[in-house]
């Protein structure tokens, strides 16, 4: 499981930039997460259970997502999002599922499900 500091960077400067917790929650524009990097092409099913709003970065974007595919190291095949961000922190998170409809396909590329 990966902890908040192991993904979200300074956006300028050197990644090995000590995280300050403290710098992020009072100025989280000055962040990026470098989780695409790090771990996506590594994760076959990501459940996402994080706190965001929209002053904070996406841990993953639908451009992540295409770059990662396109470059054939996008392995995923799943992605449970326990907050119910609509377009949250995992950006591809479009449509709400229900019981009744409890998932749907994306397509990276094209943006459709």
């Amino acid at each position: 499981m990966a902890e908040l500091e192991d993904y979200i960077v300074p956006s300028s400067g050197s990644p090995a930039t000590a995280f300050n917790k403290t710098d992020y929650y009072a100025e989280p524009h000055n962040f990026k997460s470098i989780f695409n990097e790090l771990y996506l092409p590594y994760t076959s099913v990501l459940m996402n259970c994080m706190f965001w709003t929209q002053s904070y970065p996406r841990i993953v974007t639908d451009e992540q997502l295409r770059d990662l595919e396109l470059h054939n190291q996008l392995r995923l095949l799943s992605i449970g999002d326990i907050s119910c961000d609509f377009e949250g922190s995992v950006e591809c998170l479009k449509k709400f599922s229900t019981i009744e409809d409890p998932y749907y396909m994306y397509d990276p590329q094209t943006g459709l499900m």
